[in-house]
């Protein structure tokens, strides 16, 4: 690997890890609603879901029979829906969580910078330009569909689609100069 190609990796990595605690520690766009009756909720998740994993509100009924099929669409279309990634076990702590963010962050940069150095003919800004909307292109990949299959709110998709092509742009701005060098 080039120097050069090490160097943006890295730049563009750490720019993005930046925005990304900017984005979610000063902007005020990444909100989660609050739980009424938390402790009690919690309870309930304990006994009723008791294994890591990610379960639907109805729940989808595993034969496909027409009565518990129309049972569980009934409850589908009256409401309420949700899907909940739950872990017991309790979330990892937050060092650990950023070191492996960063690790992402290194992953997405190499590929955007070896994306980067075979582009040939483009300036500064479209270079930070091309890699912005690669990175949107991902973000729309991945979240649009979870907005249209499981109804994930339209704001929480857009916010996360635009943190990908605003952190992707200060990184590939960063990027492009040193491809440049």
């Amino acid at each position: 690997m080039s120097k050069i190609w090490f160097k943006g990796t890295i730049t563009g990595a750490v720019i993005v890890f930046v925005w990304g605690f900017f984005s979610w520690m000063v902007l005020p766009w990444h909100q989660f609603k609050d739980i009424q009756n938390e402790a009690e909720v919690i309870e309930t998740v304990r006994i009723s879901m008791p294994e890591a994993g990610v379960y639907l509100i109805p729940s989808m009924p595993m034969t496909k029979n027409d009565a518990e099929m129309n049972s569980y669409l009934k409850k589908k279309y009256e409401g309420p829906t949700g899907i909940l990634f739950i872990n017991p076990a309790g979330m990892r702590p937050m060092g650990q969580v950023f070191f492996i963010s960063l690790g992402i962050q290194l992953l997405a940069a190499f590929i955007f910078m070896y994306l980067l150095m075979k582009t040939s003919g483009l300036n500064l800004w479209q270079k930070a330009n091309f890699v912005a909307l690669v990175a949107i292109g991902g973000a729309i990949i991945s979240h649009l569909p979870n907005w249209n299959l499981w109804s994930y709110p339209t704001s929480w998709t857009l916010v996360h689609i635009a943190d990908a092509g605003i952190s992707w742009y200060f990184a590939g701005f960063a990027m492009g100069k040193i491809s440049e060098s």
